[in-house]
């Protein structure tokens, strides 16, 4: 029942305000959405957290202030890891001109050292003030 009102809720109007839209303003819709994710990931890796923190969706900038954020980042025991390892695979699902989901294959390392850990993680871009932006947790949060 509940998976029928989360299609019903969610998905239905998602695949609505998607098919109004070309295929080459879902191209760019789409390139935009990615680009800014792999922008967020340079500045996570290259540790450029308040730049980053510029990257989050205003809900979570509500509840995180930006000294926190930046805090808790450079506190982590675990970052990314090499460049070409860092961010791959990405691929864009177009849902409305506003919102785009985002996966990417992001390698994490200890920064102590250690192998290298892949994760295909899926993050929520949303198209606001002019600037794609995502949950600032996913970031606050280990890899799973």
């Amino acid at each position: 029942m509940k998976g029928s009102i989360f299609i019903f809720l969610f998905l239905i109007p998602a695949l609505v305000l998607s098919a109004n839209l070309t295929p080459t303003e879902k191209r760019r819709i789409e390139y935009e959405a990615t680009e800014a994710l792999k922008t967020i990931i340079s500045l996570w890796k290259d540790g450029k957290f308040e730049e980053l923190y510029e990257y989050g969706n205003r809900a979570k900038q509500t509840s995180i202030s930006k000294e926190s954020f930046v805090r808790r980042m450079q506190k982590k025991s675990w970052g990314l890891a090499s460049s070409w390892e860092a961010i791959q695979n990405v691929e864009g699902d177009v849902v409305s001109s506003r919102s785009v989901y985002v996966r990417a294959k992001i390698g994490y390392k200890r920064k102590t050292g250690g192998d290298t850990r892949f994760v295909t993680e899926t993050f929520k871009m949303s198209l606001e003030g002019g600037r794609w932006r995502t949950d600032l947790s996913k970031f606050l949060a280990g890899p799973k």
